[in-house]
């Protein structure tokens, strides 16, 4: 059933030296094998949405802005909060995944106070709500869509937060992360075969086989979007549906990560975009 799915994951922040207008998107299929990898502006990303017999687009930004819904009943049972006091900032998702220090930037509750990737996210569902995709899970549909946190998913993949996002070592680590699920990704550890104390010294680093961290975002999301359709038991749902949920894999999943790693988050790396 799987033959003709499509597995898009779309990240809404620029790329630098890109251009502020292009998105960059990620295809798998069900073998994990890459079909594309680059960036596109929304009108060319619509084109090879609408192009697909079957796709599930996962995308890295929120659904849309806060409604500054409370915790209910059941949400409060598997996510308590010990505070005796607590200010409702941003959506229940992004409060949810910073309780169990996955965190997320607060999505604010007027779409003129989000930031710019915020937005461009927010056009990215309407033009899939356009195109007739419809929120996961929908079975059967053969259309989908869903909200991903490739920070989440790649500090659940490896069981700590991952190194910053921009640096090297952190690109490398995200890259062998993919690498290490089967994903269709050039072998990061050949970058350190290939390294020399000349090309050291003189600045000169085999990095064409090193993904950006735009690119690696996108790629966590097609990843996450592939695992929530073949193996549903593997991931879970933050958040309330009106407000829109995140998709995030159980991976190694523990109550709560130690506190003492949360100062490797990057809150800022978007907010500020």
């Amino acid at each position: 059933m799987f033959d003709h799915i499509v597995w898009v994951g779309i990240n809404p922040t620029p790329q630098p030296g890109k251009g502020r207008g292009l998105l960059t998107y990620a295809a798998l299929d069900k073998k994990l094998h890459l079909l594309a990898l680059s960036q596109a502006s929304i009108d060319d990303l619509k084109a090879y949405l609408s192009g697909q017999s079957s796709a599930i687009a996962a995308i890295a930004a929120p659904h849309r802005p806060s409604l500054d819904l409370p915790h209910n009943n059941q949400q409060a049972a598997l996510f308590p909060d010990t505070r005796p006091t607590k200010t409702i900032r941003g959506r229940l998702a992004d409060r949810q995944l910073r309780e169990h220090n996955l965190g997320h930037p607060f999505t604010p509750g007027s779409i003129d106070l989000c930031p710019a990737w915020m937005r461009r996210g927010f056009k990215l569902y309407e033009l899939l709500d356009s195109l007739g995709y419809r929120d996961y899970p929908a079975d059967p549909q053969p259309f989908q869509k869903m909200e991903v946190f490739p920070h989440a998913t790649y500090t659940l993949l490896s069981g700590n937060p991952p190194l910053p996002r921009n640096s090297l070592e952190g690109r490398l680590q995200r890259q062998l992360l993919l690498s290490d699920k089967e994903l269709d990704v050039p072998d990061p550890m050949r970058f350190f075969e290939e390294v020399t104390s000349y090309r050291l010294r003189s600045g000169i680093l085999p990095l064409k086989d090193i993904y950006q961290p735009a690119e690696l975002d996108a790629l966590a999301a097609a990843y996450t979007a592939w695992l929530a359709v073949t193996n549903p038991q593997s991931v879970m749902l933050y958040g309330d549906e009106q407000e829109g949920q995140v998709v995030v894999p159980v991976g190694l999943m523990m109550p709560r990560l130690t506190p003492d790693t949360s100062n490797r988050h990057e809150y800022a790396l978007l907010e500020n975009d």
